[in-house]
């Protein structure tokens, strides 16, 4: 970074432009930080490039499906923090996946921000990854 701060980006490789998911999926909390400040939504769909999440395939989701996908809990708080509202079905389907991936402390950082009176079965729920 110091070396861009000197010389400016170089004329041919620009730094790559990441969206809010993109930033999720690679656990660039700064990067959230920054976009969420920019007013960035935190529920949209984004596209994420191939290999960010799970394998090679271009794919749309979400920052919080992103951040359940790496099991980092720091992430999920991050974007519920500052205004990521899954619906409660959504919340739940997030919630399963969580626990289908053994991430307990995603699981715990989703039940934090549980919404009113979802179902909990699981059965049934497609994973994204």
């Amino acid at each position: 970074m110091l070396a861009v701060t000197l010389v400016g980006e170089h004329p041919r490789w620009a730094a790559p432009v990441v969206n809010l998911t993109e930033a999720a999926a690679v656990r660039d909390t700064a990067e959230i930080s920054r976009l969420l400040e920019q007013g960035d939504d935190p529920n949209q769909r984004r596209p994420v490039r191939p290999g960010l999440i799970g394998n090679d395939v271009e794919r749309q989701a979400t920052p919080l499906e992103a951040g359940i996908s790496i099991g980092r809990p720091d992430v999920l708080r991050l974007l519920l923090e500052h205004g990521a509202s899954p619906s409660p079905s959504e919340w739940r389907r997030l919630r399963c996946a969580a626990q289908a991936l053994q991430h307990a402390d995603v699981v715990a950082a989703l039940d934090a921000h549980r919404p009113v009176a979802p179902g909990m079965t699981c059965r049934g729920d497609e994973l994204l990854w």
